[in-house]
């Protein structure tokens, strides 16, 4: 189980350097700048666009994964039970 939890925290935060990799270079290549490999998307300002959105997107996956396993450590769910449990059984002033 542990080494599941680990795979669910780590493929996200590959997937999201690989959005943000791949981003960059294509908008390097859409800015047609001259260490990028060239190829059809070569001085094609769409695909500065379309990589700034790629780059956006891995950032913002890594920063979800982070988050939500920060999240998970702060709160756990035996944590937020037992305190539901607590809170529910006092008797009313």
């Amino acid at each position: 189980m542990r080494g599941t939890i680990n795979a669910m925290r780590i493929l996200p935060i590959v997937l999201g350097i690989l959005l943000i990799g791949g981003g960059l270079v294509w908008i390097a290549q859409g800015l047609n700048l001259s260490w990028a490999p060239q190829s059809f998307m070569t001085a094609d300002r769409a695909w500065v666009l379309i990589g700034a959105v790629a780059a956006l997107a891995g950032c913002v996956l890594i920063g979800w994964t982070r988050q939500r396993a920060y999240a998970r450590r702060a709160h756990p769910s035996w944590q937020i039970a037992l305190t539901a449990a607590l809170s529910s059984s006092r008797p009313d002033d």
